[in-house]
């Protein structure tokens, strides 16, 4: 009688371990139409070391954004691929966010795909920004009023610099990494 050259299927169904491998955090990463949005593939990059990676752009992004080097395909048309990011993602991060979308943002308004996402987002789960603001216009009072309009609606803004820039890439991947351990240790 010959044996079955694979011992595992000799063991009973039962007993057999089930290896099951945590799945990487899903990161829905959004990008806006500014000069830091020539960063965004970097952001991309590093974010792939560490998270499953989806991309959400707007139109206005595209020409500072070589997105031959996104992950992911861009999406237009928020009506027929919403929904699908919002069920996917665990963390929401938008980097670079622009004056203009915040405004946006802080209205409700959301007439274009990385708005709809935002409208649609679940509170209950993490949502960051990281602006590329210039100074005059971060510190302006109605900008002031955006930004405590994103404080309550739980959306954490990762600060420019001094001069306006978006925040490195390296920091808004480790403040969201560290910030969200608990969520997918």
């Amino acid at each position: 009688m010959m044996s079955d050259p694979n011992p595992a299927s000799n063991i009973p169904q039962s007993s057999r371990r089930c290896v099951v491998r945590p799945r990487k955090p899903r990161i829905l990463l959004g990008a806006c139409g500014c000069t830091d949005a020539s960063k965004f593939a970097l952001l991309c990059h590093i974010f792939r070391r560490w998270a499953s990676i989806e991309v959400v752009m707007t139109r206005a992004s595209i020409p500072f954004i070589e997105v031959s080097q996104t992950p992911r395909p861009v999406f237009f048309n928020p009506r027929k691929t919403t929904s699908h990011h919002l069920e996917w993602a665990d963390v929401f991060v938008i980097a670079p966010l622009s004056a203009n979308t915040l405004a946006k943002i802080a209205q409700g308004i959301s007439d274009n795909s990385l708005t709809e996402v935002v409208r649609g987002w679940d509170s209950n789960k993490p949502f960051y920004v990281a602006p590329a603001i210039d100074p005059v216009t971060w510190n302006n009072p109605l900008t002031k009023q955006y930004r405590k309009r994103c404080d309550e609606l739980g959306i954490n803004i990762i600060d420019p610099s001094p001069r306006g820039e978006m925040a490195d890439p390296t920091e808004i991947s480790y403040i969201v990494k560290i910030s969200n351990e608990e969520i997918w240790d």
